[in-house]
């Protein structure tokens, strides 16, 4: 098994900005185009290739396209980004109690908003099938952006309300006079 092992890749791509997002994106030299992910628009490789910065290897490129976002992202906001997850708040600061205050209330209207979405979504299940299976209910949550943690919430608080009836094998139904939570 002679010459198996890593190869150090060595491909040209071009690191460039979107016309249309300025989302940094990269793409390969030899292809004929690229599609920003971000907003769709079509780049022709051929009219960026003096916009862009051409870096050998996927991975200086990936890189590259992270310190350009991260620059990008810098002079917009002013300050370095702080990228995190709606689940990893924690605060910071003096500022800490008015900003938490803040962050609470945005919290709890993401959840009253979620509730009511999801509430309309059960009720449109509940026109179209008299039993539905929980798969259905991940598909609705999934589509609302519901994230797993709060469905669960959701769940529990629609069963505790008896306005979602769980039946044998996952499945649900609403109950006969759905009222509004």
């Amino acid at each position: 098994m002679e010459g198996v092992g890593w190869k150090k890749d060595l491909t040209s791509y071009i690191v460039f900005a979107c016309t249309n997002c300025k989302e940094y994106i990269y793409v390969k030299i030899t292809q004929k185009n690229k599609k920003c992910l971000r907003c769709g628009a079509s780049h022709l490789v051929k009219n960026i290739e003096n916009k862009g910065i051409v870096i050998k290897g996927i991975n200086n490129a990936m890189k590259m396209v992270k310190i350009k976002q991260n620059e990008l992202a810098e002079k917009e906001i002013g300050s370095p980004p702080d990228f995190r997850t709606n689940d990893d708040y924690t605060i910071v600061g003096k500022a800490s109690n008015q900003l938490g205050i803040e962050k609470a209330s945005s919290i709890r209207e993401d959840n009253d908003l979620n509730h009511s979405k999801f509430y309309k979504a059960l009720l449109e299940l509940n026109r179209d099938f008299q039993e539905f299976p929980f798969y259905l209910i991940e598909i609705v949550a999934k589509d609302l952006e519901i994230h797993e943690k709060e469905l669960k919430h959701l769940l529990r608080e629609f069963i505790n309300a008896k306005i979602l009836i769980p039946l044998k094998n996952q499945y649900f139904k609403m109950s006969k006079k759905p009222s509004s939570i």
